[in-house]
């Protein structure tokens, strides 16, 4: 994840910073960028309404007040639309592709979702929010199958997929992809739980650090299973444009995570 100064300065201002991290850790763990691999969104060629297909996502519908499939958003171009929860439909969630109203709460739609993509998940942890406005106490979790396999670096350090930029995405993030070059080893993981571990590649504040570290916080608490084994990657790999200088243990996700001018307030 890359921030721009000038956003996250604006970010912080208008107290959105940490909810914005909160969105792009989103789409790192597989909201929204991972849909349309997994086959959870239906295809551009059917045509407008986009709709979710987990049957999770849709368990999390029904328990917001909602009917029917849950509805993805079909405007904002790349980055944007089919990777979010629409936004006219689900106002200030979260996982649309909008960042608006004072509070964004993670609702059970999403932590539901979650589900359908291999986790395991505590869903009372859920912020109260219903579609209808009247906000919905969260419901007494269930248990989910675990993820199976173990996990490789990807584009987002080592992490699943980030979603590519848009001028109407949540937060101004630019992250290239570079595989590793060398073969990760593995090892049992030691502590039995989901981890997200940030990675900074540029100074970063008190204020800005957190930011991260709440909302990193946030998604563990959500998230409740373990991956699997821990990966550990060689110094001198190659990940994200960063050379790592010392050798880094995976458990369960690593994201790089850096603050830098870039093109100003709201310019992409």
């Amino acid at each position: 994840m890359r921030f721009d100064e000038a956003d996250v300065n604006s970010l912080i201002n208008q107290n959105r910073f940490t909810s914005t991290v909160l969105h792009e850790i989103g789409h790192i763990i597989g909201v929204g960028a991972d849909w349309g691999r997994q086959g959870l969104v239906t295809p551009t060629a059917q045509g407008t309404p986009f709709f979710y297909l987990g049957a999770q996502g849709a368990v999390g519908q029904t328990e917001i007040g909602g009917t029917g499939r849950p509805i993805v958003e079909d405007v904002g171009g790349a980055g944007t639309a089919r990777s979010h929860w629409k936004e006219s439909v689900y106002r200030n969630e979260l996982m649309t592709g909008f960042i608006s109203g004072q509070t964004q709460p993670m609702s059970r739609l999403t932590v539901q979702s979650l589900k359908d993509l291999g986790y395991v998940v505590d869903v009372t942890k859920a912020d109260a929010f219903s579609i209808s406005g009247a906000p919905v106490a969260a419901p007494v979790a269930t248990k989910a199958p675990t993820l199976a396999g173990t996990k490789a670096p990807t584009s987002a350090g080592a992490t699943k997929s980030p979603t590519s930029k848009s001028p109407t995405s949540k937060a101004p993030t630019k992250a290239p992809t570079k595989a590793p070059t060398k073969a990760p080893t593995l090892a049992n993981d030691p502590n039995n739980q989901f981890n997200i571990n940030i990675v900074f590649t540029t100074a970063v504040s008190d204020q800005q650090r957190t930011a991260f570290n709440n909302a990193v916080a946030r998604w563990q608490s959500v998230i409740t299973g373990d991956i699997g084994n821990t990966v550990t990657v060689a110094a001198g790999t190659r990940i994200c444009g960063q050379t790592l200088q010392q050798q880094l243990a995976v458990d369960d996700i690593v994201i790089f995570a850096g603050i830098s001018p870039i093109d100003g307030v709201g310019a992409m």
